[in-house]
């Protein structure tokens, strides 16, 4: 009596089961039959907007991002707006591999797209403050033999990489520069960092002419960001000294802390001491013993 209980049971477990999986079936046929589905649709492709000149896209925010630029590339000034709406970014390869003698950025553009300007040759180059630059967007450009980046400008990955021309970088405060953003970027020779910037790993590897890193005030600096330049030497300096730098380099009337090979400061007012470089153990070395002064 007992067995047969037991096989009852049994079968009425199997039997609801069997029920409970067709009943899940015949609903979920029924919902993609009536056009609900459980797989997550792809976003559709933004559509692009012919306006002559430009073509562009619409953001979500009723902005725009320029898709491309049909001009000769002379003279370019972004345009505020286009068919009345506000530009904010420039979007991926918008200027592809063009001859641009001035490049000016209005301060409401927001973001560089990837490669925006990749293979461009720039003689003039202005960016506004708070901008994101997105990977390889100045990959492989001839730029101005002097840029600088204004402040809050946060760069990615080979931003500048491979850049030519380009002699000295002026990064102001507040920056963020990403990993192996001037990579293999062998015409920099001066780099010079205002108060409040951050560097990341890898961010000048391979630069092989870079020989001045100026730190005019207190600058957060990642393992190994000038990996494999060889003739890299970094001196600390105070941050009013950022504006005279790298033209007039015997900076204030204030110590001038430099580091030589070895890591060890010496103090010599408005001269900088002799060196062949720094490793990356030393430039962290330099930065705790200047957070402890």
């Amino acid at each position: 009596m007992k067995r047969t209980t037991k096989q009852h049971r049994f079968l009425f477990q199997f039997l609801f089961a069997a029920v409970l999986v067709f009943s899940l079936l015949t609903l979920a046929y029924a919902s993609g039959e009536a056009g609900f589905s459980t797989e997550i649709e792809p976003e559709p492709p933004a559509t692009i907007v012919d306006a002559g000149l430009y073509s562009y896209q619409i953001n979500n925010d009723l902005t725009i991002t320029i898709a491309e630029f049909r001009g000769d590339g002379a003279e370019i000034e972004i345009p505020l707006e286009i068919d009345g709406l506000k530009v904010s970014a420039i979007g991926y390869r918008a200027f592809y591999h063009m001859n641009i003698k001035d490049l000016v950025i209005p301060e409401q553009i927001r973001e560089i797209g990837r490669e925006a300007f990749e293979y461009c040759e720039i003689e003039n180059l202005q960016l506004p403050p708070d901008i994101t630059i997105q990977g390889d967007a100045f990959a492989y450009a001839w730029l101005p033999k002097q840029v600088t980046l204004p402040v809050g400008t946060t760069t990615g990955i080979e931003t500048f990489a491979y850049c030519r021309n380009l002699e000295v970088l002026k990064i102001e405060p507040q920056c963020i520069i990403g990993k192996r953003t001037f990579n293999y970027s062998d015409d920099i020779k001066c780099v010079v960092c205002a108060d409040g910037v951050r560097i990341c790993d890898r961010a000048f590897e391979y630069c092989d002419n870079l020989e001045d890193v100026f730190l005019c005030g207190t600058v957060e600096i990642e393992e190994d960001p000038f990996d494999y330049c060889d003739k890299v030497k970094i001196t600390e300096k105070d941050s009013a000294d950022f504006d005279r730098l790298p033209d007039n380099q015997e900076g204030t009337d204030g110590d001038n802390k430099t580091s030589d090979e070895t890591g060890v400061k010496s103090e010599k007012p408005g001269t900088s001491s002799e060196g062949t470089g720094l490793s990356p153990e030393d430039v962290l070395e330099i930065l705790t013993r200047g957070s402890r002064n």
